[in-house]
């Protein structure tokens, strides 16, 4: 059978896709580019453009966790801001008219008077409205170059599941839901499938996943709501409500996430006794505040790096959990030191060696990255009646193991990261959910990526959160790297530590599509 063959192949079609397709196509029109390029979005779910954070499998309560002034670069957030003056509306009746949603309310109506006077910018969204108008942008910019002669594109709702190199043009083999294989080849391919594989806990020990413990490997699949009618069937089931108590592991986004879309369960009567978050911070990210004066606080520690001739990355990291610690200490916000810390760590980022540099991208970057996690104040303020009611407990520590039980209770270990001692937990748990974060891709479970990196087609840099790529964002010729899997790669164009953030994908999606389009400035 002979294959389908295409210049350009995207696998994943999330944000990074998105992006790049963006600038791709309007770069096209700016070069008056006449060649026609046939184009070929491969996407395992049927949410083109969106991804799992801003399509459905976050689901429709879920909001963007920064204010969209942070969350969109200057020019991209004039373009949004312009689109949701126009269509928030419909958006929002459309949504309220087929659902019912009590947050989206909530939202509304804490928010209506920004809302009214369209000061969008400090606003925090529902997110699947970003991901409405991903949508709707890029199908219109597909639709308007295909009809002027760019582009012949074709979406495909599959998993690919193998790529191999053969004279210089990618063979690609991708099955659908049906489980049929398709194959296909492409010169130019670009890996755009987001984060690393996630790291899974394999502790399910009971074929009725809805009776007994409940758990939950990924929220996000098959999605966020799913995931909630689950864990309100399981504690409305269980006749031991003393024993109702949620383990989550992780401390991040995603696990605020959870506590958010499960608010309406915790203002239950009895319906969950205690929530566990068990986490190596143990402690949720900082509220971001409302913009106000600049305060005048001296970041000692930093400042001081900043005045020698030189430092070590090392350095850089324990100034920033020192200033840290001593905000923390003189009840300083982190919201009011956030901006002026990270302009620090850059200016001091600048005089680092080159090997200092990549010490940085591969490890200290993550984790000060760690001592800057910040949410919004609406994700956090379903914290404060857990406190209140004394329903919430950290536990800073790392998950171990499952201790064998009845598939009526769930007993763990765990690494006190405070004592070094390995603890067992006495409390028995109904629901665990697993928000740990991502594979090494060195060790990965998953077969495409170890059939990527067996074939030398991709391979792990130092990080181990990130395949190595040259300055022209290629791991192999013409098979380019896009999105969270960027990081930890220094080299003449990018310096990248972290690439989930929305604008930083918006700035790397801009420069890959200059190269994609040979522009004369690249």
């Amino acid at each position: 059978m002979k294959k389908q063959y295409f210049d350009l192949t995207f696998v994943g079609a999330g944000l990074s896709c998105s992006c790049t397709i963006i600038y791709y196509i309007n770069l096209a029109y700016e070069l008056k580019k006449k060649n026609k390029i046939k184009l070929l979005i491969i996407e395992k779910t049927e949410e083109f453009w969106t991804g799992i954070p801003y399509g459905m499998r976050s689901g429709y309560d879920s909001l963007i966790i920064t204010s969209l002034k942070e969350f969109l670069p200057e020019t991209e957030l004039r373009l949004f801001v312009n689109w949701i003056k126009e269509n928030f509306y419909k958006v929002v009746t459309d949504n309220i008219a087929q659902n019912e949603h009590k947050s989206i309310n909530e939202w509304l109506l804490n928010n209506q008077k920004q809302i009214r006077e369209n000061l969008w910018e400090n606003l925090f969204i529902p997110r699947y409205i970003f991901g409405i108008y991903l949508k709707d942008r890029v199908t219109g910019l597909l639709e308007t170059a295909e009809k002027d002669g760019i582009i012949d594109y074709q979406l495909l709702t599959a998993e690919v599941t193998d790529i191999e190199r053969n004279n210089g043009i990618y063979s690609i083999t991708a099955k659908t839901d049906f489980g049929k294989e398709i194959f296909f080849s492409s010169t130019k391919v670009i890996l755009s499938i987001g984060t690393p594989p996630k790291a899974r806990l394999n502790i399910n020990f009971n074929d009725k996943p809805d009776e007994g413990v409940c758990i939950i490997e990924d929220i996000y699949e098959p999605d966020i709501s799913t995931n909630i009618v689950r864990i309100q069937k399981a504690l409305k089931n269980s006749d031991k409500s003393h024993q109702n108590n949620i383990l989550i592991l992780g401390s991040n986004a995603s696990a605020l996430e959870i506590l958010y879309n499960l608010k309406n369960v915790t203002t239950s009567d009895n319906l969950i006794n205690q929530v566990y978050i068990l986490s190596p911070d143990g402690s949720f990210p900082n509220k971001i505040k409302d913009a106000g004066d600049v305060i005048n606080y001296v970041l000692v520690n930093l400042t001081y790096l900043k005045n020698l001739a030189s430092c070590t990355a090392e350095q850089i990291l324990e100034a920033v959990r020192m200033d840290t610690e001593d905000a923390h200490k003189k009840k300083t916000d982190i919201s009011d030191i956030y901006h002026p810390m990270c302009n620090l760590v850059i200016d001091l980022l600048n005089k680092l060696n080159l090997d200092e540099q990549k010490k940085f991208v591969f490890r200290e970057g993550v984790e000060i990255g760690k001592y800057h996690r910040r949410a919004g104040a609406e994700y956090l303020a379903v914290i404060a009646p857990l406190i209140s009611q004394h329903k919430i407990s950290f536990i800073k520590g790392r998950f171990l193991r499952r201790v064998l039980g009845n598939p009526e209770s769930f007993y763990f270990e765990y690494l006190d990261k405070l004592t070094g001692r390995v603890n067992t937990f006495p409390q028995p748990i109904k629901i665990v959910i697993n928000c740990i974060g991502f594979q090494n891709l060195s060790t990965s479970t998953s077969d495409f990526v170890k059939r990527l990196t067996e074939r030398n087609i991709c391979l792990p840099n130092g990080s181990e959160r990130g395949f190595a790529v040259n300055e022209n964002f290629e791991a192999n010729d013409n098979f380019y790297i896009m999105g969270p899997l960027l990081a930890g790669n220094l080299n003449q164009r990018l310096r990248v530590w972290h690439a989930e953030s929305c604008p930083r994908i918006f700035q790397l999606s801009r420069q890959l599509a200059e190269v994609l389009c040979d522009h004369p400035d690249n």
